[in-house]
């Protein structure tokens, strides 16, 4: 996988993937305020390499790859997801959130 940052400040993106499991992360807008809501719980969780001082405009590439096996019943994979979250990681702080995808299990089964 490639990503590109566009800002201007240098990044130190890395990847969790999380395979399965009623995960979601979704945005909530309430009184002028953007904050996420977690729910449900996490399947297997996969994480890259991170990408040590990505600049802007610089295109970075991870270079990790995962063996998995997920076993599932057709029901569950109708409803359950592949989550791709980007996070920028700090040493002396907490992680930072970025943004992130999900795709239905059944779209790529």
């Amino acid at each position: 996988a490639e990503m590109e940052k566009p800002l201007s400040e240098d990044f130190d993106p890395f990847l969790q993937i999380i395979v399965g499991g009623t995960y979601q992360k979704e945005f909530v807008v309430a009184k002028n305020k953007k904050t996420l809501r977690i729910s449900g719980e996490k399947g297997i969780v996969l994480k890259t390499d991170v990408i040590q001082e990505l600049s802007s405009g610089e295109v970075g590439e991870f270079s990790k790859s995962f063996e998995v096996e997920f076993r599932a019943s057709y029901a569950d994979i109708k409803t359950e997801s592949l989550h791709i979250e980007l996070w920028d990681w700090n040493y002396w702080q907490l992680n930072v959130f970025e943004s992130y995808t999900s795709i239905p299990l059944k779209e790529i089964v």
